[in-house]
């Protein structure tokens, strides 16, 4: 939660952490899935950001980009 929390503003931090806790505290699938998480937040708060100042098109566009993006990221989880 609190790394979902942090993708609104950034993944870099969240990602370092992330990179470290799989070495010791935590499992590398739960390492993805939160990496995923905060990678997924992130998106999704940027395509708001682009709704409140860019145009409907782009907007339209750089959602469904980011769902199939999302979408993917996840399918991938079932190979790891």
């Amino acid at each position: 939660a609190t790394a979902a929390i942090a993708g609104f503003t950034g993944i870099d931090a969240t990602a370092i952490t992330i990179a470290e806790l799989s070495r010791s505290a935590i499992s590398p699938f739960i390492a993805v899935l939160a990496f995923l998480i905060v990678n997924s937040v992130n998106l999704i708060a940027k395509t708001f950001y682009i709704f409140l100042q860019g145009t409907r098109e782009f907007t339209v566009k750089f959602g469904v980009s980011v769902a199939v993006i999302i979408g993917l990221s996840f399918i991938s989880l079932l190979f790891i």
